[in-house]
Formats: C-alpha cells, structure tokens, sequence
C-alpha cells in the first residue's frame, strides 16, 4: 500500500532495456558485451533543496524525513564489456569494463549528473595458481571523476546560517558542476595452503591499496576560533564568520594477514 499517495507521492516507475551479446572464443576464453538504457519517471525530489533522491545517496535522511514530490525523472544508458579466460595452466584473467551515463532531474526540470555518474569503470583481475599449493593474483580498479556541487560560500559564511547546521552549505544551483579526480586501487594477494585427510590450512597475505593512492574528497568549510575557542568573525561584517577550506584525503596501504581453516 502507498502510505503517501493522498500527498500526491506516485510508485517510481523504471524502464530497463537490455540486450547483450556473448563470444565463446575458444573453451577457456569468452567475451560479452551488454548495452542498456535505463529511464525511470516519477522519481522523487526534494522540496528543500530541489534535488532528486537518486543522487542523494545515504545522505538521505540523515537529519530526518524530507517533504518530496513525485516529478522527477532519470536515464542511465552506456555498455559494458568483459572478457575472462580459464587456462589449464592456472592462469584465470578478468577484464571488465563499464562506459555510463546517468542523469536526474531536478525540481526545475534540469537534467543533472547524478552522483554516480563517473563515466568510466575498469578492473582488471589475473591471479596463478603454483606449484605446492601456492596461488598469486591481483586486481586493479579505476573508476573515473565523480562529480561533486561547489560550496556556497556566501552562505555558509552568515553566523544564522552556519549556527543552524554547524558546517557549510552546498550551491545546488550549480549541482554535481565540479569534478573529483578518478580513482584507482591495486590489491594484490598470496595464498599457501596444506591440505590434511580431514581439514585443510591456508594463510594469506592481502595488500590492499599497494602504491598507497589518495583520492582528493569534495572540500569542506572548517570554522576558525582564536585562542579561547571563540568563533572567529569577519572584521568587516561581523554578521559573518571566518571560514577556512579544508581539502582531506582518503586511502591507505592496508596489509593483512590471515588463517583459513576449512573442515
């Protein structure tokens, strides 16, 4: 039952349409490549800041419910392509690759990049298998630059403003207009493993993250405060406060160790 349909709410509507072709090149090695085109209609947006849920991710509803309406709409389209090969060698490669994009709607009927619309998406896997039970492989990811939305500067500036929500605001006229840049990982990892009558023992190594790669984060607004951790405000307008750009990071050399006991 549609608890909001008296509020004028409407089920989202979605139309996927899909079609693919696949290659048996040999008895270890295949192809495919898959086409889609996805439309949706009715999507929900937001009356406070205009903008479609499909592009809010989990940020939803993380400061409470929000009044939406039913008029919003989206495409995603582009292709994909994977090849993959088993070898009687131990040898196994995967290469997957994914061209998209992906608009919305906003409550002015602007079509808008959504926040997955990265554009490019490759990973490459290979792993070998050794003798006496030793295997070794990676993957390599790259996903191309996410859009992000410009800070409002001007408003996050105003005391009433940023007391309201205590960090800056986004300028949703020029919505996902800023490009992060594209990210890419290689993990690598080692396995050896005994085998017994009755149990088997593995460990591993896994190294995540190997060339240590940072991916740059949207900025954000730091509040400046003096001495006695007072805000700081604006010798010129004391209606506004000092605000400083804070660029941050994310992504870390992450290696592990572990048992795998298996009965």
């Amino acid at each position: 039952t549609l608890v909001n349909k008296e509020e004028g709410l409407r089920y989202i509507r979605a139309d996927h349409f899909i079609g693919g072709l696949e290659w048996r090149i040999s008895s270890s090695l295949r192809a495919t490549l898959e086409s889609f085109n996805k439309r949706y209609a009715d999507y929900l947006v937001s009356v406070v800041d205009g903008i479609s849920l499909a592009s809010k991710g989990a940020d939803y509803g993380v400061l409470g419910d929000e009044a939406v309406l039913s008029i919003g709409s989206g495409r995603s389209y582009g292709f994909e392509f994977l090849l993959q090969q088993r070898t009687s060698g131990g040898l196994n490669y995967l290469l997957a690759y994914t061209w998209v994009k992906s608009r919305f709607s906003d409550i002015k009927g602007r079509m808008l990049p959504s926040s997955w619309d990265s554009g490019h998406l490759l990973t490459i896997t290979l792993t070998q298998a050794f003798p006496r039970n030793w295997d070794a492989g990676f993957k390599w990811r790259y996903i191309g630059a996410l859009p992000y939305t410009p800070i409002d500067r001007e408003r996050s500036e105003l005391v009433e403003a940023w007391d309201l929500r205590g960090r800056e605001y986004l300028d949703n006229e020029h919505y996902n207009q800023e490009r992060l840049e594209p990210f890419h990982q290689l993990d690598v990892r080692v396995d050896k493993t005994f085998y017994y009558p009755k149990f088997s023992l593995g460990f591993y190594l896994d190294i995540q993250n190997l060339y240590a790669f940072e991916s740059k984060n949207a900025p954000r607004l730091l509040q400046q405060r003096d001495e006695n951790d007072q805000p700081l405000i604006q010798g010129t307008d004391p209606e506004r406060y000092v605000l400083k750009e804070l660029q941050t990071y994310s992504g870390t050399f992450l290696p592990s160790i572990g048992i795998i006991l298996e009965f």
